[in-house]
């Protein structure tokens, strides 16, 4: 999974808060774990870090995080033998696999470029040999895009997001950290969700006497409808097919934008990495719940023979005008 980010003080606390419900065997705000190693490379603000797991443990009432394993400085995993230092550095503290390793973030721990696919093909192929070999899930913390259209993706190269199972972005909304899925490779994609820093009294003093206070990442379950909605019940689906459609070279039909169904299905293996029956669902207007399904039943596209076109009149000229742009 890789894990887009916008606020980087929420998703460190989130991303801590799932390793340490790993570390100690408990399900994660209802969703079951597995209870093992949990290895976290954390890339800057090992103090910090000392001082979020102090306050998750008191939050959660655990003595000692034993199963806890937390780097002390970042290391460039798309350098040469780097995978192996790595494991090497598990194995010294532990035989037993690792359930998960985070880490946090993929720039402090890579020397190359991001937007280069080489650089980024080095560092993915490390990651792929770390987990093999501890048996373990891996969990990439990373910035999006700045620019308005890549907000909602992975910073730098397609490759980043093409090799992921999952995608979840993590932003800071209206006061709450709000938790969404932009890719899920072989099944549904969860719903959205909101969470909340939540102090914790840690009973430390800095120097001059002030109160060191903690913080923990907790489910906001009291969340108004309108904040859960989101920008548009259907934004998420009208991204990706606009998407597709520029990366079918933004065909017409009538003047309207047009989306053959292979064209659909080929964007969504090659750039959302989906599988080829996953894609095809996803292109079903039987399909509940899925892309096309939610477009025709919003009345935003129609469909043709071989695909879709975009009938809402608002959405249809936005893309026409960005294409007239190019």
């Amino acid at each position: 999974v890789v894990v887009p980010i916008k606020d980087r003080r929420g998703i460190t606390s989130m991303a801590l808060d799932i390793a340490c419900h790993i570390a100690a065997g408990l399900d994660w705000h209802g969703h079951r774990t597995k209870k093992g190693i949990s290895v976290y490379m954390a890339g800057e603000g090992n103090y910090g870090i000392r001082q979020r797991v102090a306050s998750w443990c008191k939050a959660h009432n655990i003595d000692r995080l034993d199963n806890l394993l937390i780097s002390n400085k970042a290391i460039d995993m798309d350098s040469p033998a780097v995978s192996a230092q790595i494991i090497k550095a598990v194995r010294e503290l532990t035989t037993e696999d690792a359930v998960q390793v985070t880490i946090d973030t993929v720039n402090n721990h890579m020397s190359g470029n991001e937007n280069d696919a080489k650089d980024t093909r080095n560092m993915l192929n490390a990651i792929q040999i770390v987990g093999r070999a501890l048996n373990s899930g891996m969990t990439l913390v990373h910035h999006t895009g700045n620019a308005i259209e890549a907000k909602n993706r992975p910073r730098g190269s397609s490759a980043w997001k093409a090799s992921m199972d999952s995608q979840i972005l993590v932003s800071k909304k209206d006061g709450l950290i709000e938790v969404s899925c932009t890719k899920m490779k072989d099944t549904e994609e969860p719903q959205p969700f909101f969470g909340k820093l939540q102090s914790v009294d840690l009973g430390w003093f800095d120097e001059d006497g002030e109160e060191i206070k903690g913080a923990v990442f907790a489910i906001e379950n009291d969340v108004p409808e309108q904040k859960q909605k989101g920008e548009s019940e259907y934004s998420k689906d009208i991204r990706k097919f606009t998407n597709a459609w520029w990366h079918a070279q933004a065909e017409e039909f009538n003047g309207s934008p047009f989306l053959s169904k292979s064209a659909l299905i080929h964007y969504l293996m090659t750039n959302e990495g989906l599988s080829e029956s996953t894609a095809k669902t996803y292109a079903q207007a039987s399909k509940k719940g899925r892309l096309i399904y939610n477009l025709l039943t919003a009345q935003i596209i129609e469909a043709t023979p071989t695909g879709w076109f975009v009938s809402d009149n608002i959405t249809a000229s936005s893309m026409m005008l960005r294409k007239s742009e190019k």
